[in-house]
């Protein structure tokens, strides 16, 4: 099952709801995943580890099209419908999976800070 998250990102990201997502759409996508941590402006502008699962997204069409050029240029775009094809539903749990990975890894783990203990200098520990 593809993660709620992500789907529902998807989908608000899909801003002309025509279930397809595309490369601006993606970025926007991207925002919405990250909770904005990421800087984005523009798909030309993506880190490759974020260009990738779009194409892989967008180039599942070659499964289930005729059409050689479904995932090229302007035509490239991301099917949100799971039901259309019998691989739909696996194609969007692997790039939802993918682009975690690439946001998790473009982000720098933040430490949660600590406090000294107290009662305990240098001194009385040498």
């Amino acid at each position: 099952m593809v993660n709620a998250d992500c789907l529902t990102n998807l989908k608000a990201a899909d801003s002309d709801s025509n279930m397809q997502l595309t490369s601006s759409e993606y970025v926007s996508f991207l925002s919405l995943e990250s909770d904005d941590r990421l800087e984005l402006s523009s798909f030309s502008g993506l880190p490759l580890s974020l260009v990738a699962p779009f194409h892989y997204g967008a180039c599942s069409c070659a499964l289930t099209s005729t059409d050689d050029q479904c995932c090229v240029g302007e035509s490239a775009s991301i099917d949100l419908d799971p039901a259309v094809s019998s691989t739909g539903e696996d194609t969007l749990i692997t790039f939802c999976r993918a682009v975690g990975n690439a946001i998790d890894s473009l982000l720098p783990e933040t430490a949660t800070p600590t406090t000294a203990p107290t009662g305990t200098t240098l001194r009385k520990l040498l």
